[in-house]
């Protein structure tokens, strides 16, 4: 395994909320990692209304108010991991850091199982599709930690059926990424993931070692 490559000390950090979670869900993380030294700004987007394309074409441009060629790190919180990886397969941004928190990179049980239930569909929206899709990656150049939650209480598990360990909304198999560089369990809910001091800790430690292990 080779070792993290080396980021400036000043790299700021874009944290990107879930799907129907909002910009006020991440005020929590940004503080935390405030606290640790971090610049934090937090993206927010339609999650049901449009599309990933169009969520990672805003994405991109939010990221145009750094100086060009400037690494920003990135964390995204369930379907903000996803526009995240979307963003980075399709726009020309300088390689970083990002922390995907309970995305389903391999298809959300819960998400395909809502878009089949009549009229409750139209609570996931344009982000079915999104939230049913597998087979992702790690982009290429960057370092891509992955925490996943397996304290199963959420509304999801009354929805379908999780395999185990699960956050309550999207089952740790289903945030496991090809060619991811670290990963970590820890015992939060699938909300718990953005409000959680252990979980701000060890994205701290990713953001400035690259590894989730580091002291």
């Amino acid at each position: 395994m080779t070792a993290p490559r080396p980021m400036p000390d000043s790299a700021p950090v874009v944290l990107i909320h879930g799907l129907w979670y909002g910009r006020i869900s991440l005020k929590p993380m940004a503080a935390r990692l405030a606290r640790k030294g971090w610049a934090v700004d937090r993206f927010a987007y339609a999650t049901v209304r449009r599309s990933i394309d169009s969520n990672a074409a805003s994405l991109s441009e939010f990221l145009r108010r750094y100086r060009p060629n400037e690494p920003v790190h990135l964390v995204g919180h369930s379907l903000g991991g996803l526009v995240a990886l979307h963003m980075i397969e399709h726009f020309d941004v300088p390689a970083a850091r990002l922390v995907l928190l309970g995305s389903p990179v391999n298809g959300s049980t819960v998400a395909h199982r809502l878009g089949r239930l009549g009229p409750l569909k139209r609570l996931v929206g344009r982000a079915a599709g999104p939230l049913e899709a597998a087979g992702r990656r790690a982009p290429e150049s960057w370092e891509v930690g992955v925490v996943a939650g397996t304290q199963g209480l959420g509304a999801g598990r009354l929805i379908a059926s999780l395999p185990r360990p699960h956050d309550g909304t999207v089952a740790e198999t289903e945030t496991r990424l090809d060619g991811e560089t670290d990963r970590l369990l820890l015992p939060v809910s699938h909300t718990g993931l953005v409000l959680s001091p252990a979980v701000a800790a060890a994205v701290d430690r990713f953001l400035e070692h690259g590894r989730f292990g580091a002291s």
